[in-house]
């Protein structure tokens, strides 16, 4: 039976790191359109959509610019968008169990238990380079502690300070997951109660402040407005 939970992804790229919220489907089951085996896959994860380029699909007008493969039972390109991405973490799914080779540097057949495939089918943009290298993990309380340790790194070879040891104990035992996915972290107060100003005041005046930048700057108002929905969008804010 397929289960469903809420989950808080970090995603790593080359570029950069971020964090999205989604679900987490345990045990789907997936058949290919003409196989009889019925493969589960133990962790999936949602997103509202998934990037592609059609022509990057192999069908059989492709296959049949090549002898060897021209015979390949290939499914044709059907009008739907892709619903679904299955990775090597689901190794039964992509376990070849045919293959149909050519020369050096021409495209093969691989046979899985979903049905067959074609790598290298060499239909590419011109101008365009593809990577297909991608890892994410979800994010865990001992992430957390390493990005906040690194901020301890060139103190590290002498030695921790006694609020830098009280700091990260407190956080290590403060720290805990909400039941919608976010990690929680204690401030790093010196004392346990703090008393905080009224700081309402000073916040009005900034909040101010900025509406009469974007008055004075719209293209510093758009661009605020658009940082501002991908920090919402990617859970970074509420």
């Amino acid at each position: 039976m397929t289960e469903k939970f809420d989950e808080t992804l970090k995603i790593e790229t080359i570029t950069s790191t971020q964090r999205v919220r989604c679900q987490r489907l345990a045990n789907l089951l997936v058949r290919g359109m003409e196989e009889d085996k019925v493969i589960s896959l133990a962790n999936v994860y949602t997103t509202k959509e998934i990037p592609h380029e059609r022509y990057t699909i192999p069908t059989p007008e492709h296959a049949k610019h090549w002898s060897h493969l021209k015979s390949l039972p290939l499914q044709p390109l059907l009008d739907v968008e892709v619903g679904i991405l299955i990775g090597y973490d689901c190794s039964l799914a992509l376990k070849p169990i045919g293959v149909a080779e050519g020369e050096d540097h021409e495209p093969y057949g691989v046979k899985t238990p979903l049905g067959w495939a074609i790598i290298g089918h060499g239909v590419e943009s011109k101008g365009v380079t593809r990577c297909h290298r991608l890892k994410t993990s979800d994010g865990t309380v001992d992430d957390i502690l390493r990005i906040v340790e690194q901020d301890f790194l060139d103190i590290r070879a002498q030695s921790y300070s006694q609020d830098d040891v009280n700091f990260l104990k407190g956080l290590q035992q403060s720290i805990h997951q909400l039941p919608e996915g976010n990690l929680e972290l204690p401030l790093p107060f010196r004392q346990k109660d703090v008393w905080l100003p009224n700081n309402r005041a000073m916040a009005v005046q900034r909040l101010q402040g900025l509406k009469k930048k974007f008055e004075k700057n719209p293209m510093f108002h758009q661009k605020y407005t658009e940082q501002i929905e991908i920090m919402l969008r990617q859970g970074d804010a509420e």
